[in-house]
């Protein structure tokens, strides 16, 4: 699968006990286990023996055992079967890296670069994980473009009434697509503006470049005074990978990170920020999944739409997730 060259995310390093995960990539099932000593191996799910799923096998010592018939695969995919002790199999196996508390995996051999996941002062909240019923490149409309935020989302963004104000600027170029979008934050009850320091008629930036190699998207969302321009309030880095699961759903794994304007002895009395601000990203992302879920259409189709001057991304992202992904 070529999608399986790049890098995804896809099982919670707390996940993978003693048991063996199943994790799915576009309709490719992949089994996930850790050995005795926390070697971590990933393989195709299905037995090279008689096609049993390894993922409803069991871990024992440094090997998967296959239900079926016994078969045993180290983290290498090296097989042997108890039956027929000189008879070897190699199971094709895939890369693992384990990241931000994440298993990543991709195609052995492949030599795709690993996504960029710095911070850079930010302080990183726990994953958060969303199944969403929609192809891949519809949920990738949904969360690339600002018109719906002002009427799905419940906080932070703009005023369905003020959507003439805000400005969007689209950079395209051969492998990523940039958008800067600013306009007059909407108004929202004072306990989070208290805790976002952030004031009613602050001009709210909403930026964001796609990337395709894998599918993700990292955002930066802060506030500027609308008379001064200068910065203030909570500055948020969220960054959030998609990758279908089949051609129904889609996975997505979001990493956020949040830096605070307040000073460093401050700063340490808002631990508790962090949780309630990951709690309104997934408070944020539950209510897209839902509006997805309504959709008379969710082919990945275009044709036949009338769109508006927010809408250019879905033509851009059509091309290079064919281009550049799915190559």
């Amino acid at each position: 699968m070529s999608v399986l060259r790049h890098w995804h995310p896809v099982c919670l390093s707390s996940r993978l006990g003693r048991r063996p995960v199943m994790a799915q990539v576009e309709g490719h099932e992949i089994v996930l286990f850790r050995t005795a000593t926390g070697q971590i191996g990933a393989l195709d799910n299905s037995c090279v023996h008689r096609r049993m799923r390894l993922s409803c096998g069991k871990v024992a010592g440094e090997h998967l055992v296959c239900p079926y018939h016994g078969w045993t695969f180290n983290y290498t995919g090296a097989g042997e079967s108890p039956g027929t002790p000189k008879m070897t199999a190699q199971a094709p196996a895939y890369d693992v890296r384990e990241e931000w508390n994440y298993l990543w995996i991709r195609q052995a051999g492949s030599n795709s670069p690993f996504p960029d996941l710095s911070v850079d002062g930010f302080a990183p909240v726990r994953p958060l994980e969303h199944t969403i019923d929609a192809p891949l490149e519809v949920v990738l409309d949904n969360f690339t473009e600002a018109k719906h935020v002002a009427s799905v989302h419940s906080y932070f963004g703009y005023d369905l009434d003020r959507m003439a104000e805000v400005q969007s600027h689209v950079e395209p170029s051969e492998f990523e697509v940039r958008v800067r979008n600013t306009g007059p934050q909407r108004s929202i009850p004072f306990p989070l503006r208290w805790a976002y320091a952030i004031k009613t008629g602050d001009t709210f930036h909403w930026e964001w470049v796609t990337r395709f190699a894998p599918v993700h998207v990292t955002y930066d969302e802060f506030w500027t005074d609308p008379q001064s321009g200068q910065q203030r309030g909570v500055h948020a880095r969220i960054r959030i990978f998609f990758y279908a699961l089949d051609d129904h759903r889609t996975r997505l794994v979001t990493f956020a990170a949040f830096k605070l304007p307040f000073s460093p002895v401050v700063n340490g009395f808002f631990l508790m920020f962090r949780d309630i601000a990951r709690w309104l990203v997934g408070w944020e992302m539950s209510r897209d999944a839902d509006m997805l879920a309504q959709l008379a259409d969710k082919s990945p189709g275009i044709e036949g739409m009338k769109l508006s001057r927010f809408d250019r991304l879905l033509a851009l992202h059509r091309d290079r997730i064919e281009r550049v992904y799915r190559e």
